[in-house]
């Protein structure tokens, strides 16, 4: 149904391993859908990816001069575009100059792939579709069956969160009643997402002391029902140095909060305000 109303370039199937992506593309090959399985970021998401980690402009300013001597014909170009940023005094942010003014559209081929992207959950971060559909969502797939201690567990359920921010608008995850013959039992973490339509995250109610005697305990609960909802254990979602750091500094925008949290911006913006 997706496909109907989208170019198969908006969208993303997801899996945890590179054995169910295989079978995913024969299967969809199959229905006639062409797939495209990619290992990560393209050659200039990687580029612009280093430019937009500059947290401020005298940062992206060093980026640029060593871009200029070190980088790769691609870093340049992005370096030529960050340095008419610069010069051109715009208030923004450098992503937002990108966005509006698409300089590397002639980077893209005319004949571009109409295709649906096929990744694993490591190779999806950092990355974006109006749609996502994530597969196996099964105990021994997600979490991964090889994950037998608590800090293995902890990256499997990061890894799921991953996964499960990756989608603009439309998120679908499915799982099977049966894998090789076998009954398959839904992952542990399936009802969290289940019992949300969006990982929209209120900000907890204000505690009624004054004063009280862990300042971080707003922050705590905020870490705490995100981790409901996304059903991870919320070291998973933060570290408490993480926690120290939003509220020394907290984060101007939604695009900070997503650099620093390591999830994309529109997850980012589900998260916010932060509370006080």
């Amino acid at each position: 149904g997706l496909l109907h109303h989208h170019r198969g370039r908006d969208l993303a199937v997801l899996a945890r391993t590179n054995e169910q992506l295989t079978l995913l593309q024969q299967v969809l090959a199959s229905f006639g859908i062409d797939t495209e399985r990619s290992t990560g970021r393209s050659p200039l998401e990687v580029a612009l990816r280093a430019a937009y980690r500059c947290a401020s402009r005298e940062q992206l300013a060093i980026w640029v001069d060593t871009s200029f001597t070190q980088g790769d014909v691609l870093t340049r170009r992005v370096a030529e575009e960050a340095d008419r940023f610069l010069s051109s005094g715009h208030p923004g942010q450098f992503r937002a100059w990108v966005e509006l003014r698409d300089p590397f559209d002639d980077l893209e081929p005319a004949d571009q792939r109409d295709a649906v992207a096929l990744l694993t959950f490591h190779a999806a971060k950092g990355r974006e579709w109006w749609g996502v559909v994530i597969t196996g969502a099964e105990e021994g797939l997600i979490p991964h069956g090889s994950a037998g201690s608590q800090a293995q567990l902890a990256e499997e359920a990061r890894l799921f969160y991953v996964a499960i921010t990756r989608a603009a608008q439309h998120l679908l995850v499915t799982h099977c009643a049966q894998r090789q013959r076998k009954p398959a039992a839904p992952s542990r973490w399936l009802q969290a997402v289940t019992d949300s339509t969006a990982l929209d995250v209120p900000a907890p109610p204000p505690t009624r002391s004054r004063l009280p005697t862990d300042p971080l305990l707003p922050l705590r609960e905020w870490r705490a029902a995100i981790a409901r909802v996304s059903g991870q254990p919320e070291l998973a979602v933060c570290s408490d140095r993480v926690l120290r750091s939003l509220a020394e500094t907290p984060p101007a925008d939604a695009a900070e909060l997503a650099r620093r949290l390591g999830i994309t911006e529109t997850a980012a913006a589900r998260l916010r305000p932060l509370p006080t």
